[in-house]
């Protein structure tokens, strides 16, 4: 497989990507998810979502979605979620003004969505349970 360029901050973007990935390959034993951006203003998606989320958490989360059928029929596989440190400075609820759109601070926003990265892929474990894909 070569380098494949997608749309990450839509949720179709994603899922094109995955059907890409499908038409070139016959199993799927690792997939890595590493991307991360903030923006100093608030700005909304073509989805309709904040941007920093969208990028961060929620293509991400659709691409996953998207090729979890494929890691799981090609087990043993592997997933790596990429976090940052920064996840530590979200206090609160991450899922309260998931959009920001009360307050925007670029960097509040993109430690909010490392901090829902980390628990997607802790509550992704469990789901998997003995499937054979970490």
């Amino acid at each position: 497989m070569g380098f494949l360029s997608a749309d990450h901050s839509t949720v179709g973007g994603n899922q094109e990507l995955a059907e890409r990935v499908f038409g070139q390959v016959d199993r799927l034993r690792s997939l890595v998810n590493n991307v991360g951006g903030s923006y100093n203003d608030r700005s909304l998606t073509d989805d309709g979502y904040e941007a920093t989320l969208a990028m961060n958490f929620i293509g991400p989360f659709a691409l996953t979605e998207a090729l979890l059928p494929a890691l799981v029929s090609s087990a043993p596989a592997r997933m790596v979620n990429l976090a940052s440190a920064a996840h530590a400075m979200w206090k609160g609820d991450p899922l309260e003004d998931a959009q920001s759109q009360e307050a925007y601070l670029g960097l509040r926003a993109y430690a909010r969505t490392k901090l829902l990265n980390l628990l997607w892929t802790f509550a992704l474990a469990r789901r998997l349970g003995d499937r054979a894909v970490s």
